[in-house]
């Protein structure tokens, strides 16, 4: 399944304009039932309030090469390693897995505010 989100990265001030700058990001997700990986650790546990938010953690963070997000706690769980290879070919809703190959910069736009 193939989404699109836009996100805040950051706000700068320039010549006494504040200038907010917001990346869209495109990304490509498999929905599964989760599946216990316990030989795996995740690098990094964030609680997120949704898919969105992990994916731009995952994004923001270049060291990790997946992510998967766990919808009924919701915790997103950020891998070392690309766990999509680990998850069941069977689907379900409960987990995400997004290797990091398949999040994308789709484009950036400035806008300036007298605020």
């Amino acid at each position: 399944m193939k989404a699109n989100m836009k996100f805040l990265t950051y706000l700068s001030v320039y010549k006494a304009f504040i200038l907010k700058i917001v990346l869209s990001l495109e990304y490509v997700h498999f929905d599964h039932k989760c599946r216990d990986i316990a030989s795996l650790i995740p690098i990094l546990t964030l609680n997120v309030e949704s898919l969105n938010k992990c994916v731009e953690q995952c994004w923001l963070r270049q060291e990790y090469r997946s992510v998967i997000f766990k919808r009924l706690f919701p915790i997103c769980e950020l891998y070392s390693v690309d766990v999509s290879e680990l998850q069941p070919a069977k689907l379900g809703t409960s987990c995400t897995v997004i290797p990091r190959e398949d999040i994308r910069l789709d484009g950036s736009e400035v806008i300036e505010s007298n605020e």
